[in-house]
């Protein structure tokens, strides 16, 4: 009960802002966690051997971890630009990738999870991946500049 209540808190918490599929998505994500752990948990009440099952979900978790690095580091990374709502629909910015030298610009087009897609000044878009928008240089340009873009 307490869970679904801070379930729905934090769903709120996000719809406000605008975002009721990421909202959506996220309470799933923890809800299968939360499930997850109900499940060991029960097992351990029933007389279940949990150390091997553990040992077993440690190992295979270690291995999806690996295989599943990038898209998570994506996926959290878009946690984090929704929630900070350093970038927002319709800003123009610059994102001076570090070691490449790439200058991208851009009007924020769609935030999703993995990425951030962003429309240059001929029109097309530019699809940056979150993990990358986060460890970037980042120039959110003012309203003067915005003006031009229209």
């Amino acid at each position: 009960m307490v869970f679904e209540l801070l379930m729905r808190w934090l769903k709120k918490r996000i719809t406000a802002k605008g975002n009721e599929r990421i909202a959506r998505n996220l309470i799933n994500f923890f809800r299968l966690i939360f499930y997850c752990f109900l499940g060991i948990v029960e097992l351990g009440i029933w007389g279940t051997n949990l150390l091997s099952i553990l040992a077993g979900a440690g190992f295979l978790g270690i291995i999806i971890g690996l295989a599943v690095q990038q898209p998570l580091s994506n996926f959290f990374s878009g946690i984090y630009v929704v929630m900070s709502r350093i970038v927002r629909r319709d800003d123009i910015i610059s994102i001076n990738c570090i070691g490449s030298g790439i200058i991208i610009e851009g009007k924020v087009s769609h935030i999703g999870f993995s990425h951030t897609e962003l429309i240059d000044k001929s029109g097309k878009l530019n699809v940056v991946p979150n993990n990358v928008l986060v460890s970037s240089i980042l120039i959110r340009h003012d309203r003067a500049k915005r003006h031009k873009w229209r």
